[in-house]
């Protein structure tokens, strides 16, 4: 039980603005992240950024340097593996259909199938 709940959150606010005032806390807090949520440091994080060059893995397009939420880490939950960072409509992409490759090939060949009846139209006409 807290007996001075005034007290307890002045308390909080000053450690939280204290460890907030460390050059290296940013940093620091981008590296916790990481390491709880994929298992990575920031320095892997850095080294699969320029790795693939500032880019999506999947659509190619240039990715923000920071960690951010525009960044996301592609992993697979079964073996706990990193495959490469996409941005957030390639991952969105990939989340619907729920990394089924059958799926992604259908997909793929129904846009396919159907580029080619446009071209074929626009060929004829």
């Amino acid at each position: 039980m807290v007996l001075n709940p005034g007290a307890y959150k002045r308390k909080a606010k000053a450690d939280y603005d204290r460890k907030r005032a460390r050059p290296d806390w940013e940093r620091e807090s981008k590296d916790w992240g990481l390491r709880r949520r994929y298992g990575m440091t920031l320095a892997e994080w850095e080294h699969k950024y320029d790795a693939q060059d500032g880019c999506c893995a999947i659509c190619l397009s240039l990715l923000p340097r920071e960690v951010s939420r525009r960044v996301h880490v592609d992993h697979d939950h079964v073996p706990r593996t990193l495959r490469g960072l996409r941005c957030g409509t390639c991952n969105q992409g990939l989340g619907n259909f729920k990394d089924n490759v059958d799926a992604l090939r259908a997909a793929a060949d129904y846009l396919e199938k159907h580029a080619l009846a446009a071209a074929w139209r626009d060929r004829i006409s």
